[in-house]
């Protein structure tokens, strides 16, 4: 085997594991007889030509590195860009995050760090586009972040774990009820010839954020929550709805149901 085939190895063992790419290149070079990877790899690079020695995807702009707050335990995140995207029969294979970035292994105390944390959690599930952020990337990064911090927060006080599986699944609650509260209510409307009703029907969806605001105001919550409901609430719909879909993109990956075993 090349280098290029223990490193591809090497990657997905780190998505499989939860560990390190670094890491699972060090296993291997221990299971063919050597301390570590880079005097595994230096015999490797007598034996095969150097042009064969490519970089697979190790410096995409999108990686990020979280350190445990209990045994200083490194792992990379980097799920928007293929693993090897420089080698065509790998494109099809993701890095997808095999960990649960929110758990309690990973996610700082409440303050700065706390802050810094969800922000490159954020970044990474909405990468910033190459040709600039319009205001649809940018707000739903923001709203994202801000549901995020809901999600730490109703977490901690139902004492159980927060992850973003159970996150989307708040959100989709609360999404598929305003749409049924809505329906019925234009439908009633009909029914009982109300039709300033039918036009001017109540926007379900803006109560449910506005009951969030106010849970946000009731429990303490942190103010990125409080925040994002509260301005959710008083925009038009389509504006909001235009968010809500766009920060919708960046959930995609743990709607698969392995990632939400790997991420609950």
């Amino acid at each position: 085997m090349t280098i290029r085939h223990y490193k591809r190895q090497a990657r997905l063992r780190a998505a499989a594991n939860g560990t390190t790419h670094q890491a699972e290149l060090n296993a291997i070079a221990r299971e063919n007889g050597h301390s570590a990877w880079g005097a595994f790899q230096a015999g490797l690079q007598h034996k095969e030509p150097p042009v064969d020695d490519v970089p697979v995807a190790d410096d995409t702009p999108s990686r990020t590195t979280f350190r445990s707050v209990d045994d200083g335990m490194a792992i990379e995140m980097d799920w928007n860009v293929p693993i090897g995207n420089r080698d065509d029969d790998w494109k099809r294979i993701p890095f997808m995050p095999a960990f649960n970035v929110l758990g309690p292994k990973f996610l700082p105390v409440r303050g700065p760090e706390r802050d810094d944390h969800v922000a490159r959690v954020a970044s990474i599930m909405m990468p910033a586009s190459t040709r600039g952020d319009d205001y649809f990337d940018q707000k739903g990064r923001e709203t994202l972040v801000g549901f995020l911090y809901l999600e730490i927060d109703r977490a901690e006080r139902d004492r159980r774990t927060p992850s973003i599986p159970a996150m989307i699944d708040w959100i989709n609650d609360g999404l598929r009820q305003a749409s049924s509260k809505n329906e019925l209510r234009k439908t009633r409307a009909i029914m009982d010839r109300d039709f300033d009703e039918v036009i001017n029907v109540p926007d379900a969806l803006r109560e449910w954020l506005a009951s969030m605001e106010a849970e946000c105001l009731e429990f303490g919550y942190d103010a990125h929550g409080r925040n994002t409901s509260g301005q959710l609430a008083i925009m038009a719909p389509n504006e909001r709805s235009g968010i809500l879909g766009t920060m919708d993109k960046g959930l995609l990956p743990f709607k698969n149901v392995q990632v939400r075993r790997m991420n609950s």
